[in-house]
């Protein structure tokens, strides 16, 4: 797969996002089966917009009229959520603004501005962060005076939703203690580093977007995978910013994220910029494509299996779940310490009652790798420096 993604999915990518403009050739020679592939995997990845503008430039589009509706309905879907998100996110700018709360836009809804045009940088939500003290006052203004609707709360977040169909995730915290610890040492100074201005609408640092941006590449990557568009991102930063890794680098390096930081500019620069990865990446870009956007069950298990030492450990945190665990899940547990054994036996039935008996039975579908998988693995993750 890896070949095809190089040769067929990346070419096409650049060309739909203004990165190379140059001559798609392969789009004469495309069968209706390598363009099957490329719906369903530019899709697996959220790009399908972005190939969508590609194919059509071409003139392939017409070739393959079942899936010129298919690509085309992701472009015009694009699109839309586009202009939907940015018109609840303005609201929602001008609401805070009058009420003197200071925000700090997150994620894509920043990152969208990096690109040639907004609709490229696709998004299923919007993240915002307020003070902790503020987050209260916010969530109600938003609610009554904005309509929003209050969703699932989280141990850093709250959702709302508006409409049934825009989601807002308002934090009041960066910091996951269930993943990347060491990173919360410097996302707990998040409201330190940020540029100057008299406007309640708040930027971070170039430095801290950046190290933000990596480390929640890193916590999605642990998981699963993060898929193809946190690369993209990070080269159109790039394009802003060459020295961003360099000046970022002593965060980095407290988080224990200079060594993933590092692949991924590699791994850029192979994609977007006629670099070379290297043997050493190959197994960390076979893991990338493999997961999708939000990467896979296989993929978790044999990450934390790795992580745990080995898999009957991991299966043995899978019954009983560590403490951050326990609290990403439930929150009301963090002040409640000495409860634990009671959210143990509530997060069992809720795997019986739930569905999580099923999730399990897929979390175990790495027992048929091979114990060459196993070290390759072990081996990627320590080279990442994220075991």
């Amino acid at each position: 797969m890896l070949k095809k993604f190089k040769d067929v999915f990346l070419v096409l990518l650049k060309n739909g996002l203004n990165i190379d403009s140059s001559d798609c050739s392969i789009i004469e020679d495309m069968s209706e089966e390598d363009a099957r592939w490329l719906y369903r995997f530019s899709n697996s990845q959220d790009f399908a917009h972005i190939i969508a503008a590609a194919l059509w430039r071409g003139g392939a589009l017409e070739r393959f009229p079942e899936l010129c509706e298919k690509f085309l309905r992701k472009w015009n879907l694009a699109h839309y959520r586009n202009a939907r998100i940015e018109s609840v996110y303005n609201r929602v700018c001008e609401l805070l603004s009058l009420e003197k709360i200071d925000f700090l836009p997150l994620k894509g809804i920043v990152s969208k501005d990096l690109y040639p045009e907004s609709w490229m940088r696709t998004s299923c939500d919007m993240d915002i962060l307020v003070r902790k003290e503020d987050m209260e006052r916010a969530s109600c203004l938003l609610i009554d005076k904005l309509n929003f609707a209050k969703g699932e709360e989280g141990t850093h977040d709250l959702q709302l939703i508006y409409s049934g169909d825009t989601v807002l995730e308002l934090h009041y915290s960066l910091i996951e203690e269930r993943y990347g610890k060491k990173s919360s040492y410097v996302l707990n100074d998040v409201w330190s580093n940020i540029i100057p201005t008299d406007s309640c609408k708040k930027s971070m640092t170039p430095e801290m977007f950046y190290f933000y941006h990596v480390a929640h590449m890193a916590k999605h990557f642990i998981m699963g995978g993060c898929g193809v568009r946190p690369f993209v991102d990070l080269y159109f930063m790039r394009n802003k910013d060459s020295e961003l890794l360099s000046k970022s680098r002593d965060i980095l390096c407290e988080a224990g994220l200079y060594k993933f930081a590092q692949a991924c500019e590699k791994i850029v620069d192979a994609w977007f910029c006629e670099g070379e990865s290297g043997e050493e990446l190959r197994d960390v870009e076979t893991y990338v494509i493999s997961g999708g956007i939000y990467g896979t069950m296989k993929n978790y298990s044999m990450v934390h299996a790795a992580r745990a030492g080995g898999k009957y450990r991991f299966y043995l945190s899978r019954i009983w779940a560590p403490y951050d665990d326990l609290v990403y899940t439930y929150p009301a547990l963090r002040e409640k310490r000495w409860l634990v054994p009671v959210y143990q036996i509530k997060r069992w039935f809720r795997l019986v009652f739930r569905g999580g008996i099923k999730k399990s039975t897929k979390a175990r579908g790495f027992n048929a790798d091979t114990k060459e998988q196993e070290k390759k693995m072990i081996a990627m993750l320590q080279n990442l420096e994220l075991n």
